[in-house]
């Protein structure tokens, strides 16, 4: 059985570090891509996305000549999955000083990311590889207290939407989740928000585990956005309005 390849991005933050913990495990090649460097991916280019200098035209020209350079050493040099798990989060409303910079940054580090993956689907992703993109469940609703961060999501759920749409561009087989979780159990969570009721925050594990599976093909692969909810100790990943 071939090994398979699959591309993080943001791959340093504390979900794509947990995907790639999982890929290991199974001794998947991983390519990773974020802002610092890992040592747990087999091949890894450092793209900051802060960079005044470096925007989403120059990131992806960098990203793509990469790819087809790494791509080419590695069997057929086609991905089983691409999944863009970079983001941020970013507090204020439009009468905070620094809303400007703060949503240049939600943009950077959620917009840019999602659009470069997209964008890698059709040269790099088998046909029936699967692409994931992970938004937030906040902005599917006003987010007032956090402009920057509920835009830039908003953003990726309609390129979701989009992808899953007919006139895309995107292979016929292809499969595309956008994933909006609410919050995720991780150690900036928990310093962040120390007394929490931590019950709805959503474990990595679970979504590691759910990812793996679909890429695996062990699992139904659904279409488009699924929200992500934990309650009860269980994790949920339904349609929107039916979770």
């Amino acid at each position: 059985m071939a090994v398979k390849q699959v591309l993080v991005y943001g791959a340093t933050g504390a979900l794509g570090s947990s995907l790639i913990a999982r890929f290991k495990e199974s001794q998947w090649r991983v390519i990773g891509i974020s802002n610092t460097r890992t040592a747990q991916a087999d091949h890894h280019l450092v793209v900051d996305p802060a960079s005044s200098l470096n925007g989403m035209t120059e990131q992806g020209l960098k990203v793509t000549e990469w790819l087809h350079s790494t791509l080419g050493r590695e069997g057929d040099g086609l991905l089983d999955a691409i999944l863009c798990v970079a983001g941020g989060y970013v507090m204020g409303d439009v009468s905070s000083p620094g809303v400007l910079e703060g949503a240049d940054m939600m943009f950077k580090r959620n917009v840019y990311p999602a659009m470069i993956s997209a964008s890698l689907v059709q040269s790099f992703l088998k046909p029936d590889g699967l692409v994931v993109l992970v938004g937030s469940s906040y902005a599917q609703k006003p987010t007032p207290y956090a402009i920057g961060y509920g835009s830039a999501n908003a953003a990726v759920h309609h390129l979701v939407s989009s992808l899953v749409s007919p006139g895309s561009g995107l292979p016929e087989k292809a499969h595309v989740v956008g994933l909006l979780p609410g919050t995720l159990d991780t150690e900036a969570c928990r310093q962040a928000m120390p007394d929490a009721d931590r019950s709805s925050w959503t474990p990595l594990g679970d979504i590691s585990q759910k990812i793996t599976a679909w890429i695996d093909k062990r699992e139904d692969i659904p279409r488009g956005l699924v929200v992500v909810r934990t309650a009860d100790g269980r994790t949920s990943f339904s349609p929107p309005g039916t979770e």
